[in-house]
Parts: structure tokens; sequence; C-alpha cells
């Protein structure tokens, strides 16, 4: 895996990849402590996709695509698949290619030898005479077959360093409300599973939370992942005269990448979307601030223009293929009007569900509200599950959602609770 992937080179590369990695971590102390005085987490990624809220999903024998960012015209030295259930297990792919500066999208071919399973991305390149070596977890998924049937599941909510459950459940051990989450999600082996936004909490503490949730992800789940924000992961906090102290769009997208995603499986396509796409103002969570000035905050929903018109792009290229969309926020948490907040660049509910309705959009998926929901409007079927890191409403069950993608292409779904009682800490 990408914490010690680096050790189990071959060994013609040992001595030159320990030097990169030292350097590598002096590099990444150094711009952590200087980002985290100007609010920002991290260092630049060099993977841009796939990543471990997009994985790529790939047949042994067929080719998946890399994103790469480098700040100048570079080589791609080598590029490797690290097996996270085998770690003899790597695949060296074709590597030795130049790169362009800027965003640089190459293909790969996964060898027609390769096992089923879920892999770490490994890629080292130089640039300007630098080497630069970069990971990227639980990337790339190879399948035997896309044919359905096949199953998914949903978990939703996972809240990490939420300190609203401890006051409703005190003394509660949530990192193992979390891990019972993921453990039941491995159990059933699905696809892949949907993690519908709220990975973390709160701006004040996004510095500590996103490595956290980061990590949490890539240890406890076997399975690929595809992530999608919620409000709490996006809140940017300024200071009482509107200087911006942290911003979250920043930290999910040093952390996560992309802020959506498209994933073509079999008959279907999984459109994952960014429903908390307000401009900054109005994610600001510094409520004094807004009380201050006469504007206004919400935690509820809306799709910005921009990634509107992305969502109907992916509509319209279907080719044939089903439409699942899944998001943090369902239709009925979109606010009914924009303009309210001063965003008139935003799409209100009704403009959105119209979309949905022109589509045929069968299947919605969400999160949010933290309890069990299930209803069918215009033809679309809304689903939503209750929490698995934080508090549940009206005493719903800690669950995740199973699905069953059938060869008539009707996907049944389930709610399948995992944990009754609050576990505590000891």
């Amino acid at each position: 895996n990408c914490s010690n992937g680096l050790r189990n080179l071959r060994p013609g590369y040992r001595a030159t990849w320990e030097r990169i990695l030292l350097l590598f971590l002096a590099h990444y102390l150094i711009s952590a402590y200087l980002l985290a005085a100007s609010g920002k987490s991290g260092i630049p990624r060099l993977i841009t996709s796939p990543t471990v809220g997009a994985p790529a999903f790939v047949r042994p024998g067929d080719t998946f695509a890399v994103s790469l960012d480098v700040s100048g015209a570079g080589v791609l030295r080598e590029i490797s698949l690290h097996s996270i259930a085998d770690e003899d297990d790597i695949m060296f792919l074709n590597a030795e290619t130049k790169l362009d500066k800027g965003r640089d999208l190459r293909e790969f071919t996964v060898p027609e030898s390769a096992s089923a399973g879920l892999y770490d991305l490994h890629v080292s390149v130089t640039v300007n005479g630098e080497v630069r070596a970069d990971c990227e977890p639980h990337a790339v998924a190879v399948v035997e077959s896309f044919d359905v049937p096949f199953t998914f599941a949903q978990v939703t909510d996972y809240h990490v360093g939420d300190p609203r459950v401890l006051k409703r459940i005190p003394g509660i051990d949530v990192a193992d409300v979390r891990r019972q989450a993921a453990e039941a999600v491995n159990r059933l082996k699905p696809a892949f599973v949907l993690i519908t936004g709220d990975i973390c909490a709160y701006a004040e503490t996004y510095e500590r939370d996103y490595p956290v949730a980061v990590e949490e992800i890539r240890s406890l789940f076997t399975v690929p992942t595809l992530l999608v924000p919620g409000n709490h992961d996006l809140y940017a906090k300024t200071d009482g005269e509107g200087n911006l102290w942290a911003e979250g769009l920043d930290f999910w997208k040093e952390t996560f990448g992309a802020t959506h995603c498209t994933v073509d499986y079999g008959p279907f396509r999984f459109i994952g979307l960014n429903t908390y796409s307000w401009p900054q103002g109005v994610r600001n969570h510094n409520r004094d601030y807004h009380k201050s000035v006469g504007t206004r905050h919400t935690y509820q929903g809306t799709l910005s223009r921009e990634e509107f018109d992305w969502l109907k792009e992916q509509l319209r290229t279907l080719d044939g293929r089903k439409p699942i969309l899944f998001a943090h926020h369902g239709p009925r948490e979109f606010e009914a009007d924009p303009g309210e907040f001063g965003s008139d660049s935003c799409v209100s509910r009704d403009e959105f569900k119209a979309l949905l309705k022109e589509a045929a959009v069968p299947l919605y998926i969400y999160g949010h509200i933290h309890y069990t929901e299930d209803y069918t409007e215009d033809g679309t079927r809304f689903v939503a599950v209750s929490t698995s890191g934080s508090y549940n409403v009206e005493e719903n069950p800690w669950s995740m959602r199973v699905f069953g993608a059938r060869e008539d292409l009707t996907i049944e779904t389930v709610v399948v609770p995992y944990l009754r009682e609050a576990p505590l800490l000891k």
C-alpha cells in the first residue's frame, strides 16, 4: 500500500527510491508547515486521477488513463500498481515517456495476467532535473467482468472530528462506529462502495481531520471507494473582518482530488455530484461575520452553473447506459431560491428536479439527513441511509445500503443495520 509500497520495489531501484523518499519526506514536512500557516494542507498532487475517491476500473489486458500534474516538461520514470492484499503482487507498467507541462493524460495497459483486486498507484517523474514521487491509495481496481448482476453499497456522513455525537451520546467510541461500517461493507465484497459526503466535520479542525479521514478510508476499506463531498467537507472560515482562515475546497482537492466523478460500470453510469458548490461567501461558516455584514450561510444544497452544465454533459453522453446519481444532498435538501443567498449563478431546487425528470434518472442516492429515506417522484427513486459516524435521527440504527444491479437493468436496494447500540470508549 502507499505506506509501505516503496520498500517493495525491485532491488535495482531500492537505493534510488530510498533517497527519493527521504527528499520527499523533507519536502513534505517543510511544505506542510508553510501551508498550514496559510490555512492550506499537504503538498501539490502529482497524480490527479485516478484517486482513492474516483478509482479506475479496468479488466486484465485493458487500458486505463492516468492524469499527472507537473510543473514543467519532464519524463515519467516509473509507474506501478501495488496490490493492497498481497505486498508481493506488484505490476510495473510501461513508462519512460516524456511529459508535457501541466496536466498530462496518458493511458497504460494492465497485464493480462493481473489478478482481480484493488491496487495502490505509484508514480515517479523527473521534472526540471528534480525527481518527484507520488502514491495514490486504492486508485485502480482490476475486475474480471463488468457484467450484471453485481452489488454495490453506500455509507454516508462519516464525520471525522465531529464533536456533536459526543454531546448527544457521551462516551461513544465513534471511531469504532466507522470501523464497523467499513467491516460490514468489506464482508459484503461489493464491486464498490459510495461514500456520500460529510467525510469531515468543521473547518476549525480540517488540518487534523482530513489526514485522519483519508488514512481511515485507505486502511479500513478493502473495496473501491467512490467519494463526493458534503457541506461539512467544504466549509470556508473567515475571521471577523472576512479574511479567509480555512478553505474546505482546497483541503478536499489536495486530499481526495476532484469534487465530482463519473464511473461507467457495465450498463450503468454512476455520476457523483458536488451538491455544495456554493460560492465561498455562502460556504463561510462564520455566522457572526454573516450577521455583521448582512449575508447568509446555508448547509443545504445547490449546484453551481458549472456543476450543472457538467452534469448535463454526463447525461448527454450516456451512450445507452442507465444513469445512477449519487450526492450528499437530495433534491428536498436543495435551497429553493439560491438568489436569497446572493447566488444567482446557482441552480434552484426546481431546476435541478426538472433535469432529473427530463433525463429519466432511475435512481438517486444521497445522505445528509442522518436517517433512512426511500421515495419515488417523477419516475426517480430517491434513497438515503443513516450516518456512519455521527448521531442518528429518529432512532435509526447505524446502517448501510446494499444495492443489487440485476440482469434486467433494474436495481434493488435494502437497508442493512450493522450496529444498533453505541460502542463506548473503554
